[in-house]
């Protein structure tokens, strides 16, 4: 199991097998798809390596999350801002982090943790960016949400589905209000439009560079069974889990055991 980089790509992240891992049981599968779920989903927050900034973190703008609905690849993308307390100047760059997860192809591996890439971006052209996140806003005051009520046995709204189309989750803020919505691809979808548009500046008015060093932290610890969550962070980074700040930590199925 290890980091793959490509240079020409910067940093993007791939965790990988090792041809000598044993077969991992159901409670590897589980934690390796919630481990990734939460990748996917995307960190409450980005720190950068100590060489650039001592104090300070990225926290994520705006999120897209994008599934066609006859595959099982996810992609998300997001915009990661400053958001750290007391600052008042010399803030942080926003960066784009995109995100590929084969699910489905996950499955040939034996990694206890997903084959899951992480590209970081540096923004050429914000602008472009902030005026796509304006539009998704603008969308969002439009959400095709079918007043129903409450589904207390399993019923739903009628509604007009495409069936090739996609599931989407997105999430933004503007800095002091924040609105998240789920659904799948209706007809005539005007704010799955504004999110595939949006998806598409983000890639194109940036490009990958090497972010090497910069730190995911997650809201919790994933332990060695899925059902152990511990009421503390963990970090992501350079394609590995870490615990307790900075320090790597090998789980151990008898010490938690014990």
């Amino acid at each position: 199991m290890g980091l793959k980089q490509d240079p020409a790509a910067g940093e993007l992240i791939r965790y990988e097998l090792s041809k000598h891992m044993k077969k991992l049981s159901p409670s590897d599968h589980a934690r390796r798809f919630e481990v990734g779920n939460q990748i996917l989903e995307g960190p409450r927050s980005i720190f950068p390596p100590r060489e650039i900034a001592d104090y300070g973190w990225l926290e994520p703008s705006l999120l897209i999350i994008l599934r066609k609905i006859d595959l099982i690849i996810f992609e998300s993308i997001a915009l990661f801002c400053d958001d750290s307390v007391n600052r008042e100047s010399d803030f942080l760059s926003p960066m784009v982090r995109h995100v590929v997860w084969d699910k489905h192809g996950d499955e040939k591996y034996k990694s206890q943790y997903p084959n899951i890439k992480i590209d970081y971006r540096k923004i050429l052209d914000w602008e472009s960016i902030n005026k796509a996140g304006i539009r998704v806003q603008e969308a969002l005051t439009k959400a095709p949400l079918s007043p129903y009520g409450h589904s207390i046995e399993r019923g739903y709204p009628n509604l007009s589905y495409n069936e090739d189309g996609y599931r989407y989750h997105v999430s933004s803020t503007n800095g002091v209000q924040s609105i998240e919505f789920n659904s799948t691809e209706l007809e005539e979808d005007l704010l799955l439009n504004a999110l595939t548009n949006a998806r598409d500046v983000l890639i194109n008015s940036s490009s990958s560079n090497n972010f090497h060093g910069w730190r995911e932290r997650y809201n919790y610890r994933v332990g060695k069974h899925p059902d152990y969550v511990y009421p503390q962070t963990w970090n992501w980074i350079n394609g590995s889990p870490y615990f307790d700040e900075w320090k790597p930590q090998i789980i151990d199925d008898e010490k938690n055991n014990s």
